[in-house]
């Protein structure tokens, strides 16, 4: 005689702890802050791969002109390419000079440091935002992760660059805005989607 196996029995998932009418400035801060680190996310990464650029082509002109070899080439010993590379040579000493003072590679490791921190800030709202819509609604531990996320993000905008480039942070706010159009949010039931533009 078998002895009756106990009957499997399903485990009842765990009802999602939504909170009821949250207000929705709520959301509206939540969304504000993920369109803001995204563009600030993009603005440093464009000046970082700026600069980098910059350091090269810097690096590369003055291994060129502090080049005996290049300099001993034949072109370069009758003019008009004497000529050339005395302005040239000059050119290359002030830049030298300048190079301690531009401190292009201290301006390289700042953008990368801020491009990192808004990469970090982005991929956890882009989290919160991602379950808002899953989950149609807001949660306790979401409010808790946006509510460390804003304070890591207010401590990375005091590193912000003074005077930021106008024409790319316009860009970056455009690009920002053709990612996340009006309607790419959820909002309760009866609010209707709001335009977010990337605030200043």
């Amino acid at each position: 005689m078998s002895t009756p196996q106990p009957s499997a029995t399903a485990t009842a998932p765990t009802p999602t702890n939504v909170i009821t009418n949250p207000p929705l400035g709520e959301f509206e801060a939540i969304y504000d802050t993920y369109k803001r680190a995204l563009r600030s996310e993009k603005y440093y990464a464009s000046r970082l791969t700026f600069y980098r650029r910059a350091n090269k082509i810097y690096e590369i002109v003055l291994a060129i002109g502090t080049s005996a070899a290049i300099a001993g080439w034949t072109v370069f010993q009758q003019n008009p390419g004497r000529v050339f590379w005395g302005i040239f040579s000059g050119v290359v000493t002030v830049l030298v000079i300048l190079k301690p003072i531009l401190q292009i590679p201290k301006e390289i490791e700042d953008y990368t440091n801020l491009y990192t921190g808004y990469r970090a800030l982005v991929v956890n709202l882009r989290a919160i935002v991602t379950k808002i819509k899953r989950q149609e609604g807001l949660t306790p531990q979401m409010l808790e992760l946006f509510d460390a996320t804003q304070r890591q993000y207010e401590g990375l905008s005091l590193k912000d660059e003074v005077k930021p480039n106008s024409k790319v942070l316009e860009r970056c706010s455009q690009e920002v805005d053709r990612e996340l159009p009006a309607g790419s949010f959820w909002y309760p039931p009866k609010a209707p989607a709001q335009i977010i533009p990337v605030s200043t």
